[in-house]
């Protein structure tokens, strides 16, 4: 799930992907729903902490009045890579280092580009270009 807060007069709005969560227990869809409520009712309070101490605080609080069990991670990696079929690979040093030796896998068509948050730490520890070696069969 993803929660953005729109700026507009304080609304956020939270994003939850059905391709992921359709796949998985009604729980998860439930427990994911609550962990990016948690994240709305910080952004309206102005607590942009991510999984900070407040978010821990709420998490812990409604998990113990409900039984849930809600987290700051998700253990759905096995789906997410199922849609995961746009790679690209850098040719600089990076390949040699973990975690990810220099690839970039999205279920998206969108280069790796300054739009990352990691970009500049990559232009300047690695320099290299990232080359798309992999989409889905008959993409175009």
């Amino acid at each position: 799930g993803v929660c953005s807060y729109e700026g507009r007069g304080g609304l956020c709005s939270v994003r939850l992907s059905e391709p992921l969560l359709k796949l998985r227990p009604r729980k998860d869809l439930v427990e994911t729903l609550l962990h990016e409520m948690i994240h709305v009712l910080l952004f309206v309070h102005k607590d942009h902490d991510s999984h900070g101490p407040e978010f821990c605080k709420h998490m812990n609080r409604i998990n113990s009045l409900t039984g849930t069990n809600i987290s700051v991670y998700h253990n759905f990696h096995d789906e997410v890579n199922e849609y995961r079929k746009h790679w690209w690979l850098c040719n600089g040093p990076c390949q040699t280092r973990k975690p990810h030796f220099g690839y970039v896998k999205r279920a998206m068509n969108r280069a790796p580009s300054s739009l990352d948050p990691w970009w500049a730490d990559h232009q300047r520890t690695c320099g290299g270009t990232f080359v798309k070696i992999k989409e889905p069969e008959n993409y175009s």
